[in-house]
């Protein structure tokens, strides 16, 4: 579905568009529900914290759409895919898990390039 939905000169197609339209929806009534109302688990709900397009938004989002253009996964269902032993998704997984490692690394280094200008 995700290959097919990538591939706007080919066979193209629409299904993921509306998978993620479905879950409109259900997520604007929800999130009318939570506003202001106490989790069950946990102190409060997860807010966004800035408004602010930033460096690290920024790659994040093209590190995840070159993975998920690359392997297909997503990490959810990436971690769910273990379960049939796919290689492609252990070694996306693993992926996953070093990137997750140096991202602190490279995370201090891209930040002492913005405070040296």
């Amino acid at each position: 579905m995700m290959i097919g939905f990538l591939d706007l000169f080919g066979s193209w197609d629409p299904t993921l568009a509306f998978v993620c339209a479905g879950t409109l929806l259900p997520m604007t009534i929800a999130l009318r529900f939570v506003t202001g109302r106490q989790p069950l688990t946990g102190d409060s709900f997860l807010q966004k914290q800035t408004e602010d397009f930033d460096y690290k938004l920024i790659i994040g989002a093209i590190l995840f759409g070159i993975g998920w253009g690359l392997s297909g996964f997503v990490p959810g269902t990436a971690f769910a895919s273990l379960s049939y032993g796919s290689s492609a998704s252990v070694i996306f997984v693993i992926s996953i898990l070093v990137g997750m490692r140096i991202t602190p690394l490279l995370q201090g280094l891209l930040d002492s390039f913005k405070t040296t200008e």
